[in-house]
């Protein structure tokens, strides 16, 4: 038995009272039908205005999707309205009614934030790019959402993913605006299709994404404008805007186009068997892009998705103890402002480090101390790797350790340089560490000296762009293991895997496994599982999940690929179902 998601046929005002009734509810969603030619700016729902830009309301026509002779979305016909190609003095001023949030509330911005549209771009003029959103309000810059000519569509420069002309399709943005590392996720029709952003990039940066969350009526952003005319004819059947990030179940929920509008579940995603070979899941800083980096949910959730390893970066508070960071500073990621390193550990653990995030799920995180993160991985057979973010911390590390009931034998560490080796293994004397480093030795007698310094693997950047399927070889034949970091879309994973890695940090524990051929049986035997390597999942099979999960005192319950778990802290029926159909989908 296979879970998917079933259209409803509803009314739009039916729709939008049951998604009123979710978690979006304590947000400020607006909805947009387009099915009232006569006010085909007014909201269905929500607090969100659309006001003319220029001479856009003598240009913008109404009509339904019969009268413009357009295909009909699944469901029937649909109000619509076409946009022309727009000048950089048109467009649709967005006044989007919510308030501060994310890293940018100090400033009074709007840093998290969903768009989700329902859109048909005409083929006879698809070859041409063609802007979705511009932040700033003059539409003086370069649009920041697109839909390219190729025909894939997301943050400006970083377009991830397909769309086919004269076809409707169902797209969605979700927004992290950050100054260093922002992020952000596209969809099309309800599947994921990359992120953007991400480690050492600032190409999602609060000073580009963010919006203004104004209290009065200036307008907030500009919908379809550009500042040099990048636009193009686009049919739109509906539109959502909420002052939230809605994560790849939420979206996943929604699937693709219905005639009942965006609020709407449509047609449920398709999401195609992967094929890549499979590599092991090294999850960045945690599951990061379904729970805030670096917090107790984001390891958890990881864990729970049976990764190899769980990436988390340490730091030393004023008293010595070792807790999860990533920035010296606490602004970006938590509500406490002023250097990590100040504070002491049990003033960083009342430090609120997932509101930014999502105050809904996550409002309850704070900044963990590593001995607490390191018992969560006890019995799972999943490999802590610590991104050891400053010289000696060795003492406390293995304070943390022995806490946690652990050996050094079982997490990584990473070194950046070649005096954190040498202060690794001066630390850990009795029991030899396991230490991964990001050089990239090109002989046996460097390979042979890294080996004599206690290195397992290597790690490196960027795998996808520069590396070589012979070097990964030559790596294995040396004794070690290769990795890269970080990979965010589809096109890196895959290059990645092509060019030989054996192993992968990534942001996305979903997207990596739903690339690669299923996880069977097989695949997990000897993870801590007393698993037959059969290639299926068997009635005994299920029994001994259930065994290793409640043993590890794990919650349980593990969605399907590109889905989110569900916090619910029990094993069920339907668990079962998802473990099924999770190992034994295109198992033989």
């Amino acid at each position: 038995m296979k879970i998917s998601i079933r259209m409803r046929t509803l009314t739009k005002t039916a729709a939008l009272t049951l998604f009123a009734s979710s978690a979006c509810a304590q947000f400020s969603p607006t909805v947009w039908n387009f099915d009232n030619a006569a006010a085909s700016r007014a909201s269905a729902s929500g607090p969100g205005v659309l006001t003319f830009r220029g001479s856009t309301g003598t240009l913008m026509q109404a009509g339904t999707a019969s009268s413009f002779g357009l295909p009909l979305p699944p469901g029937g016909n649909t109000g619509v309205v076409f946009i022309p190609t727009l000048t950089s003095a048109q467009g649709l001023n967005l006044n989007h009614g919510g308030t501060p949030n994310g890293t940018s509330v100090a400033s009074g911005w709007l840093g998290n934030y969903t768009l989700v549209i329902d859109v048909l771009v005409p083929g006879a003029t698809f070859a041409r790019p063609r802007s979705l959103l511009n932040t700033s309000t003059s539409n003086e810059n370069n649009g920041d959402l697109f839909i390219y000519a190729s025909g894939a569509t997301g943050p400006d420069a970083s377009p991830r993913g397909q769309i086919q002309p004269d076809r409707w399709h169902r797209l969605a943005f979700s927004i992290g605006a950050a100054d260093g590392e922002g992020k952000a996720e596209t969809y099309i029709d309800g599947v994921f299709v990359g992120g953007h952003g991400g480690t050492g990039q600032d190409v999602i940066s609060a000073g580009r994404y963010a919006m203004y969350a104004y209290p009065d009526a200036q307008p907030d952003a500009v919908l379809f404008g550009d500042n040099n005319s990048e636009t193009g004819p686009i049919y739109v059947a509906s539109m959502m805007f909420i002052d939230r990030r809605l994560l790849a179940s939420d979206i996943a929920a929604l699937g693709g186009v219905s005639a009942a509008g965006v609020a709407t579940p449509g047609p449920a995603p398709v999401v195609p068997t992967g094929t890549a070979r499979r590599v092991g899941i090294i999850a960045h800083r945690g599951d990061s892009g379904i729970a805030p980096e670096n917090s107790l949910a984001a390891v958890e959730v990881a864990i729970r998705q049976g990764v190899e390893a769980v990436e988390m970066d340490v730091r030393l508070s004023s008293d010595g103890q070792v807790v999860l960071m990533h920035d010296s500073s606490l602004d970006r990621t938590t509500a406490c402002a002023g250097s990590t390193s100040s504070f002491t550990a049990a003033q960083l653990g009342a430090c609120d480090n997932g509101t930014w995030f999502d105050p809904v799920r996550f409002g309850n995180q704070r900044v963990p101390r590593l001995a607490d993160a390191l018992k969560l991985f006890k019995g799972t057979g999943v490999t802590p790797y610590l991104d050891v973010k400053s010289p000696g911390m060795g003492p406390g590390i293995a304070a943390a350790l022995a806490e946690a009931g652990l050996s050094v034998r079982d997490v990584w560490l990473w070194a950046y340089n070649r005096s954190q080796v040498t202060e690794f293994n001066a630390t850990f004397t009795n029991v030899p560490p396991k230490i991964v480093v990001g050089e990239q030795p090109s002989t046996v007698a460097a390979f042979n000296e890294l080996r004599g310094l206690n290195v397992v693997g290597l790690d490196i950047g960027g795998w996808w762009s520069g590396g070589t399927a012979s070097y990964g070889d030559f790596v294995r034949t040396n004794g070690l293991w290769l990795s890269t970091y970080t990979a965010v879309s589809p096109d890196q994973i895959l290059q990645s895997i092509a060019r030989g890695v054996d192993k992968m940090e990534t942001d996305y524990v979903g997207l990596q496994n739903r690339l690669m051929t299923p996880l069977c049986a097989a695949d997990v035997a000897g993870r801590g599982l007393t698993l037959q390597p059969d290639g299926e999942l068997t009635a005994d099979d299920v029994i001994v999940f259930i065994n290793w999960f409640s043993s590890a005192n794990i919650r349980a319950d593990i969605a399907g690929p590109g889905g989110a778990p569900v916090f619910d802290r029990e094993f069920t029926a339907d668990d079962i179902v998802l473990f099924i159909n999770r190992f034994t989908t295109g198992c033989s």
